[in-house]
């Protein structure tokens, strides 16, 4: 499947997911179900966020998708032309995301917001030009690039004749396939220079290179499942796997020296964005992105006073200033991790249970609408809340990831005025599907327009 608008012979009758949906039920069904399938349009809604976004990994990888485009059809480094226009790219994406959320009343003061654009902007552009300078030298002298940010489609319980996880989109849709049909989207694939071994490669935003995120892909099916999609599509066999951690930092609040406590106002914690200039020498312009380190007998060693955390935007040219630091940096923003075997275990008990449970899901929207329209289209009957609590069961576990990560269906399920209608009151919209074919789906049943504004990403 091309990345290009569908052109399909007749209308898409499967039964669309992808791995985001399947993880989130796994959490909470709930949450899956009101993100993405209640709502007036059947795919679900989303909290429209009331702060400015901050970097997504989405906004990332466009950047980077462009500079792998390159490499994939020229098979060498790219230019800084190139490169720059990456960057222009994926900061423009940005600013429409800003810009989609329209008049809404920003929680922050004009200057706070100005500091947050302004280091989520350096922080979009470092991770992109950081990846492209210290990381896509040494992919390339291994692998070809060959696939880039590619849908593709795996078709499971096909009800046409074709078979399981044969065939293309176009082909079961052309034979009114009603299957389920599992969308996916890598990052990009790489072929082995030598070998022509296939390997898969997935970019990750993280906030902190810890032991949890070095060790969780390991046992996670995430990848794996990434995989099939491509494999199905294409008939290749992916042989390993890469994970290319992108750190962007924590957004943390400041040490305040008035209370003594950490509880002053919210920053990028990244040396994309900030580093430590001497204020004692101004003149000479002293730099440097570590706040301590050990000497050769192994002692701490920590700046002197006269050292503050500064812009680097006051730097100079951004380029330059991570060429000055590339050593410190480079392990400070990027950690790659691989190469990961497939694990065949993973994939086919995951893929089982995931079809198995797609399915449970289809009959019981099919029930949930009907209870629905029985009690004159009100959701929040109580006859039609039980029926929810059997089939998408709250864990009520709406924290797990802290304040900031909260789940944004709280309001909903604990039942905040206006919980009834989450679009009125509460001030949810439509979600807009993130994979082509579903995306495409909703527009020939007229729910979406096919020109909308760009989607808004979750804080």
């Amino acid at each position: 499947m091309s990345n290009g608008p569908l052109t399909l012979s007749k209308p898409i009758l499967l039964w669309l997911t992808d791995r985001s949906r399947y993880e989130t039920g796994n959490a909470c069904a709930r949450e899956r179900l009101l993100r993405y399938h209640w709502g007036p349009h059947g795919y679900g809604i989303q909290k429209a966020a009331q702060k400015i976004p901050l970097a997504t990994g989405d906004v990332v990888h466009t950047g980077l998708a462009l500079v792998l485009d390159y490499c994939r059809d020229n098979d060498v480094l790219p230019p800084a032309e190139i490169v720059n226009v990456a960057v222009e790219t994926a900061l423009k994406k940005y600013a429409q995301i800003i810009d989609s959320r329209g008049l809404l009343h920003w929680e922050d003061t004009a200057e706070q917001q100005a500091r947050l654009i302004s280091e989520q902007q350096m922080l979009i552009e470092g991770l992109i030009r950081g990846w492209v300078m210290w990381r896509l030298p040494e992919v390339l002298k291994v692998y070809r690039i060959v696939y880039v940010e590619r849908e593709a489609v795996s078709v499971s319980r096909c009800t046409c004749g074709i078979g399981d996880r044969l065939g293309t989109l176009e082909d079961h849709v052309s034979k009114d396939c009603e299957g389920i049909c599992i969308q996916t989207r890598g990052d990009f694939v790489a072929q082995h220079r030598t070998t022509g071994n296939y390997a898969y490669n997935e970019f990750k935003t993280t906030t902190e290179n810890n032991i949890r995120f070095r060790t969780t892909y390991e046992t996670t099916m995430q990848p794996y499942l990434g995989t099939l999609g491509i494999e199905d599509e294409l008939g290749i066999d992916v042989t390993e796997i890469y994970i290319h951690g992108l750190i962007k930092g924590k957004y943390t609040h400041e040490y305040n020296p008035d209370t003594r406590d950490y509880d002053g106002p919210e920053y990028q914690n990244s040396k994309l964005c900030y580093a430590y200039r001497d204020e004692a020498n101004p003149m000479a312009a002293s730099w440097t992105v570590k706040s301590q380190w050990k000497d050769g007998a192994g002692m701490t060693k920590r700046l002197p006073k006269s050292f503050k955390r500064t812009p680097v935007a006051e730097f100079g040219n951004y380029q330059e200033y991570l060429e000055a630091f590339a050593e410190d940096l480079a392990p400070q923003v990027l950690v790659t991790l691989g190469p990961l075997p497939k694990k065949q275990h993973i994939r086919d008990g995951a893929l089982e249970s995931w079809v198995h449970e797609e399915e449970r899901i289809r009959w019981a929207l099919f029930e949930f609408a009907d209870l629905v329209d029985a009690h004159g289209g009100n959701w929040a009957a109580e006859p039609v809340q039980r029926f929810l609590d059997r089939q998408f069961r709250r864990t009520f576990d709406c924290q797990r990831f802290g304040g900031r990560y909260a789940c944004h269906m709280i309001p909903i399920c604990h039942e905040h005025p206006g919980w009834e209608d989450p679009m009125g009151l509460l001030g949810f919209v439509p979600r807009r599907p993130h994979h082509l074919p579903e995306e495409q789906q909703a527009i020939e049943r007229g729910y979406l327009a096919p020109d909308v504004a760009v989607e808004t990403p979750e804080d």
